[in-house]
């Protein structure tokens, strides 16, 4: 995705179905670098997957 985040940036979430309302949404990657191309700069994050959420679901128990 095309976007001008400066330095900072890194472990921000990338989100899904956000809803301006209530300022929610699913995250679905967090920030891990920015790379510069023809079309400009470009933030990429590695996707969530079921590996991620046994982590979180892990972290919730202690």
């Amino acid at each position: 995705m095309r976007c001008d985040l400066k330095a900072g940036s890194s472990g921000g979430p990338h989100l899904l179905d956000f809803d301006h309302n209530t300022k929610t949404g699913t995250v679905v990657g967090v920030n891990s670098s920015t790379r510069t191309t023809d079309a400009g700069p470009v933030e990429d994050a590695a996707p969530l997957d079921s590996t991620a959420m046994l982590l979180y679901a892990r972290a919730q128990v202690g």
